[in-house]
């Protein structure tokens, strides 16, 4: 078994899909939540829930966002005596930390996929303009 196979059979059970799902979609909605919290649609309509919900997003929940993903993708080996074992197994080291990072980047690329269909189907059905 490869070590990027290995890594996506451990992020079957993993807490990272709640975090790559849920994350964008409650920012998302927060951005709309303000923009309609007086009452009246925005000028520009979606774009404007674009713009806050994104911009927000890119500066600060994104970063914590990857943070814990790559602290969930890490956590198994950071238990009891796996570390020993994952050093002296088939893979090296520079395939491990490779495949973990490979995965790191494929949960944030779902996560931005999230985020743009949560940004046009609320701006859509909220904010049509």
């Amino acid at each position: 078994m490869s070590a990027l196979s290995a890594e996506l059979v451990k992020l079957k059970r993993s807490l990272a899909w709640p975090i790559v799902v849920l994350l964008p979609i409650v920012l998302v909605l927060a951005g709309a939540a303000t923009q309609l919290a007086d009452g009246r649609a925005p000028e520009n309509g979606w774009h404007t829930v674009w713009l806050q919900s994104v911009g927000f997003y890119g500066l600060f929940p994104l970063a914590i966002g990857i943070a814990i993903l790559g602290s969930l993708v890490w956590r198994v080996e950071h238990r009891g005596s796996n570390w020993n074992a994952l050093m002296s197994g088939p893979n090296s080291s520079l395939r491990i930390v490779t495949a973990k990072a490979v995965v790191v980047a494929g949960l944030t690329a779902i996560m931005q996929v999230i985020l743009l269909a949560a940004v046009i189907v609320i701006g859509k059905a909220g904010l049509h303009s």
